[in-house]
């Protein structure tokens, strides 16, 4: 599903991966250390992939509870309103909680 998704999105916004630019971004917080954000670039389109790293400790069993991100954010452009292209679900906000409310993973596209 993630997978199938993700290339979804790259088919639908050829020039934004094909072309775009790669923009390291650098989240803050607690858990700050726990995650891998990217953001690729073009033009006005902008894409936004997080993902959890080292997060063993985190693990309720074999589930990654988005709370265990709380306080932690990536930083998003203001007033920019994004689609994660792996659940649907609108995004404004760069919590990382609530990035991770249905899936520990997005990707965000910009609307």
């Amino acid at each position: 599903m993630i997978t199938h998704a993700g290339l979804q999105a790259r088919k639908a916004e050829p020039q934004l991966f094909g072309e775009g630019g790669y923009q390291p971004l650098q989240p803050s917080g607690p858990r700050a250390d726990n995650l891998c954000a990217f953001a690729r670039t073009h033009e006005e389109r902008l894409a936004v992939a997080v993902v959890p790293r080292l997060v063993s400790s985190l693990l309720d069993c074999a589930r990654l509870p988005p709370q265990a991100f709380a306080g932690t954010r990536v930083p998003l452009p203001e007033g920019k309103r994004f689609v994660d292209a792996l659940t649907g679900e609108e995004r404004s906000s760069g919590a990382v909680d609530e990035l991770f409310s249905t899936l520990p993973v997005a990707l965000l596209i910009s609307r």
